[in-house]
């Protein structure tokens, strides 16, 4: 399983709970060129883990022989596509790379091509993109992309013409346009996840209009994440929401999981659930797993190495990352053959790994 950090990568085996030394060994071949926060990580298949690296590109790995090589040169990405803080975010079912250049709009890299071509906002036509600066992105009907973005709201981008929609606070399409993450969950509904204390809202497609959820409110989303069995999780910086697949209500989970779900130090990077109903949580201090049968907590930040400064960031946001080397790749051909994007927040990514281990005992 990897993990990235402001500080780099780790990377925890499984089968023995300990640090992986072939993650370090990877990482200081990266280093060789580059250095950096990792940003995201993305399996694009069985064997090649793509990693954003702050102020670098993006890497890709071999997971078998820990091979590095970089986004070429004559891809046609901007130049400064490091310097934005380019992140992998999802493969869709015709083997394109979507990325998110931070602040600098989205990208479209069709892994067999190695062209680039770049979506970014352009004030004089608002049929282009709301704003560059990126934070999450996510599929709909009709392979079109949801976008949001941190100031300037929601987008709903149609590819084959370019065109995009808007959904902004002027308009009245959404209670807010600080957007930090957009998912569309099983059911066909799209939820975004607001700061600046909007909390959760919902796409009502009967007016087109994002309205506010009573079942999240009052609070700035991190995070949006569906697990196996259709339960929604919320994460913010006051706690960590569970929403039933009835969407009827929500439990919210503070100090229940241990010190650091709530406050400052509690700001929540990822949070997903394995097959076995344990919740994983990365958050500032490292990685922790909370097993559901017996409420116990197993951190794995001191085995991994990751002190209290670093953050552990996460595969299931544009921002922050985790991933893992060897998994996925079954459901991820279920979803393409669906005709749907296969996003890195997809659960099924590290369930088929955490299953076939024992768990570390503390």
């Amino acid at each position: 399983l990897f993990a990235g950090t402001r500080e780099g990568l780790f990377g925890l085996d499984l089968s023995t709970g300990l640090a992986d030394r072939r993650t370090a060994t990877a990482w200081s071949r990266i280093r060789r060129e580059h250095s950096g926060a990792i940003l995201s990580m993305l399996m694009l298949d069985a064997e090649t883990l793509s990693i954003g690296v702050e102020r670098s590109g993006i890497a890709f790995v071999d997971v078998g022989s820990l091979g590095v090589s970089w986004m070429p040169d004559d891809s046609g990405a901007p130049a400064d596509l490091g310097s934005n803080m380019a992140t992998p975010t999802l493969v869709d079912r015709s083997g394109v790379l979507w990325i998110v250049d931070r602040t600098g709009g989205l990208g479209r890299y069709p892994l067999q091509q190695h062209t680039f071509k770049l979506f970014q906002s352009d004030p004089n036509d608002a049929h282009t993109l709301s704003g560059n600066y990126i934070r999450g992105i996510c599929n709909d009907r009709d392979g079109r992309l949801w976008i949001s973005t941190q100031f300037h709201g929601l987008n709903l981008l149609d590819e084959k013409t370019g065109r995009a929609k808007r959904y902004q606070r002027s308009t009245g399409g959404m209670p807010g346009d600080g957007v930090f993450d957009v998912l569309r969950d099983r059911e066909g509904v799209v939820w975004a996840g607001l700061i600046d204390g909007q909390g959760l809202a919902r796409l009502d497609r009967r007016t087109d209009r994002f309205l506010p959820s009573p079942l999240v409110k009052g609070v700035d989303v991190l995070d949006l994440y569906e697990d196996l069995h259709g339960t929604l999780w919320v994460s913010t910086t006051s706690g960590l929401f569970e929403i039933p697949k009835n969407r009827r209500s929500a439990i919210r989970h503070d100090s229940d999981y241990g010190p650091g779900i709530g406050g400052v130090f509690g700001y929540l990077q990822l949070v997903f659930v394995d097959r076995r109903d344990d919740i994983w949580i990365g958050m500032g201090g490292g990685l922790r797993r909370v097993e559901r049968a017996t409420g116990r907590l197993v951190d794995y930040a001191p085995r991994l190495g990751i002190t209290d400064n670093q953050i552990l960031v996460t595969s299931f946001h544009a921002s922050e990352h985790l991933g893992c080397s060897r998994a996925g790749t079954r459901d991820q051909q279920q979803a393409d053959d669906a005709g749907e994007l296969a996003p890195s927040r997809r659960p099924s990514q590290l369930d088929d790994l955490v299953v076939r281990h024992e768990q570390p005992e503390e």
